[in-house]
């Protein structure tokens, strides 16, 4: 199944929108302090800025998670590509606690290879329960200030 992020999650999306626009608006702006070479220089900054902004937003909305019967893929907002077999997942759950409250996680000790995704996919329950079967599923009590990779050192290495 495929879980796409979730565009409604995203509450400064209109925000970032706005910015978008003004940036090539501020640079026309400068015409009535600085004249039109300024003008032309600072709109075309504000074109750059703006695609800029607008291609970042793109990425990470472009964020999936695609799960099959022997593994799951997730395509980053970096445009990464990372394949986790269920049969490699030493660790997943469920963090409860701490800066990473509510977001569900997969690691792979022996490839060293950890995914965090937070509750802003579309059907996140339907993807708790997916990797919930097919991993061994936990849910992790974290102090207030710990994060989950912090604890999962602690679980693979604990005198270090």
């Amino acid at each position: 199944m495929v879980y796409k992020f979730n565009k409604k999650s995203n509450k400064k999306r209109p925000l970032i929108i706005a910015v978008c626009l003004a940036c090539p608006i501020a640079g026309a702006c400068v015409y009535f302090l600085a004249g039109l070479l300024p003008c032309i220089v600072c709109t075309a900054g504000g074109f750059w800025a703006g695609y800029s902004i607008w291609k970042m937003l793109n990425r990470l909305e472009s964020t999936r998670v695609e799960t099959f019967t022997e593994s799951c893929t997730a395509y980053t907002s970096g445009g990464e590509k990372l394949v986790f077999e269920y049969k490699n997942i030493t660790h997943a759950g469920l963090v409860k606690g701490g800066p990473n409250d509510g977001q569900i996680f997969i690691y792979d000790e022996n490839a060293d290879k950890i995914l965090q995704l937070p509750p802003v996919f579309v059907d996140f329950e339907s993807l708790k329960q997916e990797l919930s079967e097919n991993t061994p599923w936990k849910t992790y009590e974290l102090e207030p200030d710990e994060t989950i990779t912090a604890h999962l050192k602690k679980l693979v290495a604990p005198d270090a």
